[in-house]
């Protein structure tokens, strides 16, 4: 408790440091635009290595073996594909959200809509992450305790609330060298201090519990989340130039990779081994019971650091979104514009926090069905959208079809009961294959409202 109470202290400092320096709204969500490499690449990777890639990662890789390692190596797979067809643009487009790129590329009501999508969805994963921080919590103390968690949740919240993304990017990069060390010696300690027999682990891409039909649902679904992601957009905008936006995305890129090859081989480790993770999960009963008290001790608060990182990512980008682009307010000043941002982030880690208490939810199943929503809803339009920005304007009421129609389709499982008793009269793919029909029937209409579509005036010489 003396150590994880320092160190959500020292974060809460960095917040206060920074809300004295922070002036207007692009301070807070952009951080002024002027991030170099480093700061940009390591944070690209922290924002996207949270709960599920950590916590569930490890589980998934117990469970399923090595074919578990596709759940983040795809986002690695679409941040490198992101820095070859994407990132520049996004980052010449001096846009200042996601749903901001919509409204240049296919009009107001896309934007709205595109907004909306994403507010809903990230909505759940901040769930998630509050979720995690719970479980991490509870093996950190050894204590079951809502107190805890919510003496977490108010520092993370609150550092996000004063210090904005100029806090998150400094604090990113000292907790990813935090997780990125403990992750590294973790593997270390496990395969030379307690051996197993390298020989009987399987690295075959698919399996019985993971087969190609899941490869191909992960290669759509959960790769165009990253490929095409608020998140990791929100890091893009914040690079000094273009150049940096496309060098941070690719040198993320292969980390993630060499990042989720790590942690799976922690969860076949624990599979090998044939322990029992219990309720703490396979990170927490390493941390418990595998690892000198000082490396659990690291490994514990690099898992928390991950979580935070992408928490605080979370907060204050759907709380910008929320302002800028769905209520779409137009402020008198921008300092009016940062106070009601702000209000926002703590408005959605109370939300974040309340449905952390509700139960024991699996994390990687919660981000899966926000992923299907929004990737069948947003990526297949916004990518047209993109790799046109330069030649054409997207016809507004095609693109907004193209946006519905996916979403519906990747909403279709949840809030449709018949399509899962269908399920047992059809294939079991069935409802898995409905987003992807969505994404199919999305590009489809993208494509023909870029041939509606009016050209872009040339750039002035």
């Amino acid at each position: 408790m003396t150590v994880l109470t320092v160190y959500l202290v020292f974060l809460l400092g960095i917040g206060i440091i920074d809300f004295r320096k922070i002036q207007d709204f692009n301070d807070y969500v952009l951080a002024g635009r002027r991030q170099k490499l480093a700061i940009v690449t390591v944070s690209l990777m922290a924002s996207m290595i949270g709960s599920g890639s950590t916590i569930g990662l490890a589980d998934k890789a117990f469970s399923k073996g090595f074919p578990a390692i596709w759940f983040l190596a795809v986002g690695g797979i679409g941040l490198i594909l992101q820095a070859w067809l994407l990132s520049e643009k996004v980052r010449a487009s001096k846009a200042v959200t996601l749903p901001d790129l919509a409204q240049k590329t296919m009009g107001s009501q896309t934007r709205f809509l595109v907004a909306l999508i994403i507010v809903i969805t990230w909505v759940g994963i901040i769930a998630a992450q509050f979720i995690a921080a719970g479980k991490i919590l509870t093996a950190l103390t050894g204590v079951d305790s809502r107190a805890i968690l919510a003496f977490a949740a108010v520092i993370i919240v609150v550092y996000s609330f004063l210090g904005g993304q100029a806090s998150i990017l400094k604090t990113d990069f000292l907790q990813f060298a935090i997780l990125a060390g403990a992750v590294l010696f973790t593997v270390l300690f496990l395969y030379t201090a307690k051996p197993v027999d390298v020989g009987t682990l399987s690295f075959e891409l698919t399996n019985d519990a993971y087969t190609g039909r899941d490869l191909f649902y992960y290669l759509t679904i959960v790769m165009g989340s990253y490929f095409i992601c608020p998140m990791m957009f929100s890091r893009l905008l914040t690079a000094k130039n273009p150049q940096t936006a496309y060098r941070s995305s690719l040198i993320a890129g292969f980390g993630v990779l060499v990042f989720s090859f790590l942690i799976v081989l922690i969860g076949m480790w624990a599979q090998t081994r044939g322990i029992d993770p219990g309720k703490s999960g396979v990170l927490g009963h390493i941390f418990l019971n595998e690892l000198p008290k000082a490396g659990g001790l690291v490994l514990i608060l690099g898992v928390l650091s991950a979580v935070i990182s992408t928490t605080d990512t979370c907060l204050v980008m759907t709380a910008s979104i929320i302002e800028h682009d769905l209520l779409n307010r137009k402020p008198m000043d921008d300092s009016g514009d940062m106070i009601r941002t702000r209000s926002l982030v703590l408005l959605l880690g109370s939300l974040g926090y309340l449905t952390a208490l509700w139960g024991n939810w699996d994390i990687i199943g919660l981000l899966l069905e926000a992923f299907e929503f929004y990737t069948a809803g947003i990526v297949p339009a916004l990518f047209v959208a993109l790799i046109m920005i330069h030649k054409k304007r997207l016809a507004p009421k095609w693109s907004f079809a193209a946006v519905l129609t996916g979403g519906f389709f990747g909403l279709l499982p949840k809030i449709a009961p018949v399509v899962n008793g269908l399920g047992q009269l059809i294939p079991g793919f069935w409802a898995k294959s409905l987003p992807m029909t969505g994404m199919g029937i999305s590009l489809l209409l993208a494509v023909i409202a870029v041939r509606r579509g009016r050209p872009v005036a040339p750039s002035p010489a």
